[in-house]
């Protein structure tokens, strides 16, 4: 699982410019061949630090 805050999120995230979904924010954590290296700091095992 991922675990990211909001700003991290809008930073990012990409913003779509068309079809139905315009002005939402979208993002890709994953490919079908392997996990980004800058979004492996998002990879979360311990929920402990959770509110």
């Amino acid at each position: 699982m991922w675990l990211i805050n909001s700003i991290d999120f809008v930073k990012e995230a990409s913003q779509n410019q068309t079809g139905d979904n315009v002005g939402k924010y979208s993002i890709s954590l994953a490919t079908s061949k392997s996990i980004s290296k800058l979004r492996e700091k998002y990879i979360v095992t311990d929920f402990s630090k959770l509110p």
